[in-house]
């Protein structure tokens, strides 16, 4: 079982594999284009997150990101806030990639 945000008279629906094996899912909202991107992966972890950043940045060549991420502690590991200083090196803070 699990949340998603939408309208509140809509169905979401996303197509489980397996309703008895664990699943983690990445998703974020493109906020000008109303899509929904969503990739799985085998867990919750800064790999995985970190994997997930570049997945959007395929999808959205050139665009700079905002992120809102839930508590879960690998979304602000030491190895994702080096990832990101890597990717906003050199510019200002109202020029950053990936803000999070």
């Amino acid at each position: 079982m699990g949340y998603a945000w939408g309208k509140t008279d809509e169905r979401i629906e996303i197509a489980i594999k397996n309703e008895f094996e664990r699943q983690t899912y990445y998703g974020a909202l493109d906020y000008q284009t109303k899509e929904f991107i969503v990739q799985e992966y085998e867990s919750g972890d800064t790999k995985n997150t970190i994997e997930f950043i570049k997945y959007l940045q395929q999808k959205r060549p050139g665009k700079r990101l905002a992120i809102f991420w839930d508590g879960a502690t690998y979304h602000n590991s030491q190895e994702f806030r080096e990832y990101l200083t890597i990717i906003n090196q050199d510019l200002s803070e109202e020029e950053w990639l990936i803000k999070s």
